[in-house]
């Protein structure tokens, strides 16, 4: 959204779309990204970049490191209905 790498970055949410970037207050023009569509050229990009791999190097490992999140999906899903 701000057209600049993040990743390397000390990011902080100040609340109400203003983010603390490396000591800067900056605001994330969020509904002007929305209103130009940009967020559908990047969903393309990230999609376009995506191998599927049906192979989990340790798949039991992955299960149980996320054990409690897919109860809880479970759970959510089952009071929903």
């Amino acid at each position: 959204m701000l057209g600049e790498d993040l990743v390397e970055k000390d990011v902080w949410y100040l609340g109400s779309s203003y983010y603390l970037i490396d000591g800067v207050r900056k605001r994330l023009p969020y509904v002007d990204f929305y209103k130009r569509k940009a967020h559908l050229e990047i969903a393309d990009e990230l999609r376009s970049n995506i191998s599927n791999s049906v192979d989990i190097p340790s798949l039991d490992a992955y299960l149980a490191a996320n054990e409690q999140y897919l109860k809880e999906l479970v759970y959510e899903a089952e009071d929903y209905v």
